[in-house]
């Protein structure tokens, strides 16, 4: 994929609606993710509630900083939060279960979005 004002890197992960991309802005080299999805309507509203919730006021959502549709995927440029969950060690290898302290961690930040 090709987007004039961003060098799209390495794919971070992927799933049912689309795949996420290591990013950075050509001028500013901010560091950036772009996600890519083939369902226009979905990135739309997505992005849309993103930038509702950021103008309301709320933290802990990405920055939207550009979106639309280039071809058949719609994409967002957004900013980069971290890591996503499948670079994690969410399960414990003997019991096949997630460890405790990973669920607390995923909780506390689940928690704080909801404030």
């Amino acid at each position: 994929m090709y987007l004039s004002n961003y060098e799209i890197g390495k794919q971070i992960s992927s799933g049912h609606f689309g795949a996420i991309y290591d990013a950075s802005d050509r001028q500013s080299r901010q560091q950036l993710a772009v996600k890519f999805q083939m369902d226009h309507s979905i990135n739309q509203k997505e992005a849309k509630l993103l930038i509702e919730l950021q103008s309301a006021g709320y933290e802990n959502f990405p920055f939207i900083k550009e979106y639309g549709i280039i071809g058949d995927p719609g994409y967002i440029v957004m900013e980069k939060l971290g890591l996503p969950l499948s670079k994690f060690d969410l399960t414990n290898e003997k019991s096949k279960e997630p460890h405790i302290e990973t669920v607390v961690q995923i909780g506390i930040q689940v928690l704080k979005l909801l404030e």
